[in-house]
């Protein structure tokens, strides 16, 4: 019978229990079985079938999973693997797959439902224009869509934005830019460095 070992040393808590697929899972993370003992996991493989072999340490117990079934962990061991700098877009498609099932779990429910939206806010300062077009781009090339800029949704500021669906889903990615220059614009400015010219004598 395996003991829970968190407090053995090498072993570090997560700030919190969570649960997640088991298609996510890695070498490293503590995994606690239904029994409530907790184990390191040392392998994972996959198969074409979609089932996770997790291999874990004691006895070396290969358990099998099916990637969507969904496991908890209770920490990390760092002397079989290192943490890894979690991913945002694995990190944010765990969360929309926890949505998801949640969602699921309204079957039977009935359902008035006028539309539903994902949005990805990309930035909200001009100034951060140059990452956010290049986030909302990125998103957009996954969906085989592409986005444009202007003002959406009769919105007053200027937008770079996707809108794709998916289902009955509709996700929106957007970044705040600034206002590209008009002709009026450029004209404005061409007469003022003139002006600035002639006032100081430049201009022949």
């Amino acid at each position: 019978m395996h003991t829970d070992r968190t407090d053995r040393p090498g072993y570090s808590a997560e700030p919190r229990t969570r649960e997640i697929k088991a298609g996510d899972l890695t070498a490293g993370m503590i995994l606690r079985f239904a029994d409530g003992e907790s184990l390191t996991v040392l392998r994972v493989e996959r198969d074409e079938d979609g089932i996770v072999l997790v291999t874990v340490d004691g006895d070396a117990i290969a358990a099998p999973y099916n990637a969507e079934e969904t496991v908890t962990v209770v920490g990390w061991d760092g002397a079989v693997a290192p943490p890894a700098e979690p991913d945002y877009w694995q990190a944010l498609a765990a969360d929309l797959r926890a949505v998801a099932d949640r969602v699921g779990s309204l079957a039977g429910t009935p359902a008035h439902v006028s539309y539903v939206t994902v949005g990805i806010c990309a930035g909200l300062v001009p100034s951060e224009a140059p990452d956010g077009i290049a986030t909302v781009d990125a998103i957009a090339g996954v969906f085989g869509a592409a986005a444009s800029t202007g003002h959406h949704n009769r919105s007053a500021l200027w937008e770079h934005r996707a809108d794709v669906q998916v289902g009955e889903v509709v996700l929106s990615a957007f970044a705040a830019v600034p206002k590209p220059a008009s002709v009026e614009d450029e004209l404005r400015a061409e007469v003022e460095a003139l002006r600035a010219q002639l006032a100081e004598g430049g201009a022949r």
